[in-house]
């Protein structure tokens, strides 16, 4: 793992040190038993154990271990930052030397403590042999210990060390610690198997405590002895560091391990006393040699060399003092995709850069003393910047030199240059770049060094300019600018939305259709031999956004007829340029017409009584669109209709279903039709189907048609007669059963099974079933009779036959008793509708039946039933109820008042005269609807009466329904079947036919009738339709 020291440095320790770290707890907690009760022992019997104490990093603070070892008589390895000695806060040379002195062992940590493995061998080498070097040269002449910075190694880095005359070189994090590492073994072999790479505790931090310490040393004991090596940074107090070990805690720690090389056989020795052997000879290391006249000295100068966290390879971020740095790379670069920009805020003191890394040679260019140097970058900058300067010394030491004059402010790229003093004496290397000492943002890229004996001219471009109008066909014209120097040839490339147009490579040029609605900008590329660099290009402001050229359009005219059906024509007239592609939009009152694009133009429905125009519009290439609209028609007329010719389908006979057919118009049409009697119109007539009636006897009939089209005028066109229409004799038969229960069940038989409904009423008496058969006829169910008291077994038994999903029993317990109730209820669900009398019945049969949307009703008196059982099919016909009332009373009573309201009636038909239905009875009911809104159906008797409710309600029918006139069971069931057929019901007397029926029969055309009841109630001689005398 990478753990940060106080410098800002990570520690990579070994990848055995990620293991999981719960085991480490359980680990040593049985160590730190043992060492609370280790007692001393009478003689030396342990393996060795060996304990180093190392420092690195050479910091100052570390005098302070020096003194306590001194105190123990033990001895440490001190591994020297050669290049960061005599800086404030770490070891002085003298420091050095005393340390040396006392005994302890000067070893090496690198010149400038690099990650060896983020930099190439030849790099490392440097690193690692100049640092041996520099110790030697201070006296410092038997160094043969190495520790690697950050403990990050590879092969290289090993045989860097290895070449470089070190005996050793010293990992960290290998060795089972509660730290980390578990498994990897308590101590490290006196004679590694790897002795460029020995193992090592993690090292000691502000975490540690002496029980760790301890511990470390006590496993390593108890483990078979080995050598421990410990690993110290800083020491001082408490806080000072993270990576820090307190004078107090290692005091108490020294003055623990001292006694042990008496009682465990434990010693302190420097690893050099470990891995001893001969001191090697020293190793040259030299550095490149400086750039020759005319050579950029800097490495990656375009920053276009990615290198680790985010900073271009050879470089680093720097800078010191109270601020907030931020550096990114950004792109694209002034050249290249890459350069890099410095954000600095909170700026209080000290200053932000990013420069060349500080190294050997590898990236820092190399410099001859005494020699001057031009220093170049381009920036960009929202505040001034300067060149901030650092030299390295032969020891490989960085310090800084020298600061530029300030630079202005730039929005754009500009180039700073600036030519150094002569370089020190001593002086190996250079490092300098632009920085930022206030608030502000800085963009740097193409960075260049160059010794001034032999330094190339810089090649300095000039921004274009374009004249010329921005128009197609026109032409434009680079203005160059002045470029430095003056000799500098000059290419041309024009672009048009910033991509290159092909062959477009002179001075001028002439716009074209292509760079209709685009801007042109113009690249102009200098190029001067000797001169740095030897080509750059400046590219000019674009132009305005091209305008197109201008279409001279010609005058539209129109030609054809303004009738809807015609077509008309456009004439475009002459446009300018003739090869203008033209587009056509007719207009309908000066509104586009959808659809209508082409140079013709069918006149339809929707342009009568409009003015017709068209719209033009050329388009050519580089030019803008132009239009031009004609001047519009004259109204635009009606077309005409080209009647078809009709002919009748069909016999001419009644009963039989004549149909018209239209023929062939032009355009099409909606037809209507209208029949014609004899050349008479035939009221409501008005189908392409008609089915003759008795008033058509004898009589032609033909059809005229009526053809409409939107936009034309109407037509019309009569077909050819019929021939005189004839009727088939009138066929008669009965339906009846051997008494009316039976009759009734005769008369059900008509429907299928699964009806909605069934009702039941009381078969010996109307009162409270008189209301019922329109009733049942809106639900298209039957009506079925029973006693009072008992339901008949061929009623129950057709009533399990119709499989009714309900069933209704009409009227009170007086008239249909609960037991036959609960019969019923034994086939389907059964429900009672019944009131306080016949009237109070009959209001809740109707409104159970239609709700509120029953618009017409018949109205009849409760005292008999002949009326009221004609009025049912007809109410049925209409799709209302039958209401009874008290007739004879003066006025519309209050609660048939409320019914009808409640019903949502409107018009209301009266069964019967004045003295069944009172005239102060029609009066209410005139004050409550309106006088056009109430009629009364009435005739000298019975059947006259319900010849007239017929007459009123049927135009024709093919099938007549007969009943007794003399009682009610036949009529009330038939009047149901009638209702849902829709045919009249007519009553007549027992053994004949009422002439007013017969005549009934003759007007609706009928061709059969049906009688209810047996021979006892409708003789044969009815059945004959015998008339009445």
């Amino acid at each position: 793992m990478n753990m940060q020291s106080s410098n800002g440095r990570g520690i990579l320790l070994r990848s055995t040190a990620l293991l999981a770290g719960v085991v480490i707890a359980m680990s040593l907690a049985p160590v730190a038993a043992q060492a609370a009760t280790s007692v001393v022992k009478t003689a030396i019997t342990d393996p060795q154990t060996v304990v180093s104490l190392t420092f690195d990093d050479s910091n100052e603070d570390q005098m302070a271990a020096v003194d306590i070892m001194d105190d123990f008589g033990m001895k440490g390895t001190f591994y020297t930052i050669t290049g960061y000695v005599d800086a404030p806060g770490y070891f002085t040379r003298a420091q050095l030397t005393g340390l040396a002195a006392s005994g302890h062992e000067i070893g090496s940590h690198t010149v400038t403590h690099p990650d060896m493995t983020l930099i190439s061998p030849t790099e490392a080498a440097r690193e690692a042999c100049m640092s041996r070097a520099t110790l030697f040269d201070w006296g410092f002449t038997s160094v043969t210990s190495f520790a690697y910075p950050y403990a990050s190694i590879n092969d290289a880095a090993e045989t860097a060390v290895e070449n470089c005359g070190y005996n050793s070189g010293r990992g960290l994090g290998d060795l089972d610690t509660r730290f980390g590492c578990s498994g990897c073994g308590y101590s490290e072999s006196f004679t590694p198997e790897d002795p460029f790479y020995t193992r090592a505790a993690d090292q000691v931090d502000s975490t540690w405590t002496l029980a760790d310490l301890q511990n470390t040393v006590m496993n390593a004991e108890n483990d078979g002895g080995g050598w421990v090596q410990l690993t110290f940074h800083r020491v001082c107090a408490a806080g000072c560091d993270t990576l820090a070990i307190t004078p107090e805690l290692f005091q108490e720690f020294a003055a623990w391990l001292a006694p042990r090389a008496a009682a465990e056989n434990t010693v302190v020795k420097t690893v050099g006393q470990v891995i001893g052997g001969p001191v090697k000879d020293l190793v040259g290391s030299p550095v490149p040699p400086a750039p020759g006249p005319g050579v950029n000295g800097v490495n990656n100068p375009g920053l276009e060399t990615a290198g680790v966290n985010g900073v271009p390879q050879c470089w680093s971020t720097a800078g010191f003092g109270d601020n907030t740095r931020t550096f990114t790379t950004v792109s694209p670069g002034r050249t290249g995709n890459a350069a890099e920009q410095l954000v600095v805020t909170n700026w209080a003191s000290g200053d932000g850069k990013l420069l060349p890394t500080f190294d050997q040679g590898d990236c820092a260019p190399t410099v001859t003393p005494g020699h001057s140097y031009s220093l170049r970058a381009w920036y960009t900058s929202t505040v001034p910047t300067q060149f901030d300067v650092h030299i390295r010394n032969s020891l490989g030491a960085w310090t800084y030199w020298t600061s530029s004059p300030w630079f202005a402010a730039s929005p754009a790229y500009t180039q700073a240059v600036w030519t150094t003093g002569p370089v020190p004496a001593g002086t190996t290397g250079i490092s300098f770049g632009l920085n930022l000492f206030q608030n502000g943002q800085l963009t740097t890229d193409d960075y260049a060094l160059y010794d001034t004996v032999g330094a190339p001219g810089d090649l300095v471009p000039a921004t274009p300019t374009i004249t010329g109008t921005a128009q197609v066909g026109s032409v434009l014209t680079a203005v160059p600018g002045t470029w430095a120097p003056p000799t500098a040839t000059l290419a041309y490339q024009w672009l048009r939305g910033g991509a290159d147009i092909a062959g477009a490579t002179s001075a001028t040029y002439t716009l074209t259709a292509e760079d209709a609605a685009a801007a042109v900008s113009v690249r102009v590329t200098g190029s001067a031999p000797g001169f740095v660099p030897a080509s750059a290009s400046a590219t000019s402001l674009p132009t305005a956004v091209v305008a197109a050229g201008t279409i001279t359009p010609g005058t539209p005219s129109i030609s054809g007829l303004a009738k809807v059906g015609s077509t008309l024509t456009a004439a475009p007239g002459s446009w300018t340029p003739p090869t203008a592609a033209l587009a056509y939009q007719w207009l309908r009152g000066g509104a586009n017409i959808a659809g209508a694009t082409s140079a013709t133009y069918a006149l339809t429905p929707a342009d009568v009584a409009t003015a017709v125009s068209v719209r033009v519009t050329g388009s050519a290439p580089g030019y803008a669109t132009a239009t031009a609209t004609s001047t519009p028609t004259a109204t635009v007329a009606p077309g005409t209709i080209t009647p078809g010719t009709p002919v009748i389908s069909g016999l001419a006979k009644i009963g039989a279903a004549l149909t018209v057919t239209p023929g062939t118009w032009s355009p099409a049409a909606a037809f209507g039709y209208q029949w014609l009697r004899g050349g008479q119109t035939i009221a409501g007539a008005t189908s392409a189907s008609y089915t003759p009636v008795a008033a058509d006897i004898a009589k032609t009939l033909s059809v005229r048609v009526t053809g409409t089209a939107s936009g034309y005028t109407t037509a019309t066109a009569t077909s050819a007669p019929t021939a005189a229409v004839t009727k088939d004799p009138v066929v008669a038969d009965r339906t009846a059963g051997s008494d009316r229960f039976a009759t009734a069940v005769q008369v059900s038989k008509a429907y299928a099974p699964g009806v909605a409904r069934v009702y039941v009423a009381n078969g010996l008496g109307f009162a409270d079933a008189l209301s019922a058969s329109p009733a049942a006829a809106h639900f298209d169910s039957p009506l079925l009779l029973t006693t009072q008291g008992s339901l008949p077994a061929d009623v129950r038994a057709e009533i399990v036959r119709l499989r009714p999903a309900k069933i209704v029993v009409v009227g009170g317990t007086a008239s249909v008793s609960d037991a036959v109730r609960a019969q019923l209820n034994g086939i389907a669900p059964t429900t009672r509708i019944s009131g306080d009398d016949r009237y109070a019945t009959s209001r809740a049969i109707a409104l159970d039946a239609f709700g509120s949307s029953a618009a017409t009703a018949y109205v009849a008196s409760g005292a008999n039933f002949p009326d009221a059982l004609s009025a049912s099919p007809a109410a049925a016909h209409v799709g209302g109820p039958v209401l009874l009332i008290p007739g004879g009373s003066g006025s519309l009573d209050a609660a048939s008042s409320a019914a009808l309201t409640s019903l949502g009636v409107t018009t209301a038909k009266i069964a019967g005269g004045t003295s069944a239905v009172s005239a102060g009875i029609e009066a209410s009911l005139t004050a409550k609807l309106g006088a056009t809104s109430v009629k009364r159906n009435a005739g000298a008797d019975r059947y006259a009466t319900a010849a007239a409710i017929n007459l009123d309600a049927f135009s024709s029918s093919e099938t007549v329904f007969l009943a007794t006139g003399t009682g009610f069971a036949d009529a009330l069931v038939g009047a149901a079947l009638a209702g849902w057929k829709d045919v009249p019901l007519y009553l007549t007397p027992t053994n004949c036919v009422d002439q007013g029926v017969l005549a009934g029969i003759e007007r609706l055309g009928a061709t059969k009738v049906t009688l209810f009841g047996g021979t006892s109630v409708l003789s044969p001689a009815v059945q004959s339709l015998t008339a009445c005398r």
